[in-house]
């Protein structure tokens, strides 16, 4: 049982470091808009406005999905 109490004591305190989690909530954040223009080339291309906007919303959707989940799974102790 105290073998157990030390792992998750070094889990906690051996996680993600807090300049990579920031890191990857900035990115998050801010790629969608660098992704922006090829969302809409290819809205122009395919000649369908729709299909542009359920890419652009999409990519944010995931990405955000992606890091809350890792958010979750390196922190036993918020889940």
């Amino acid at each position: 049982l105290g073998e157990c109490f030390e792992q998750l004591r070094m889990i906690k305190m051996y996680r993600t470091p807090q300049a990579l989690r920031a890191f990857g909530r900035l990115f998050t954040m801010f790629l969608p808009a660098f992704y922006a223009p090829s969302f809409a080339q290819l809205a122009f291309e395919l000649n369908s406005l729709p299909i542009g906007i359920v890419f652009a919303v999409i990519a944010p959707l995931a990405l955000c999905a992606l890091f809350e989940s890792v958010d979750v799974l390196e922190d036993p102790f918020v889940a």
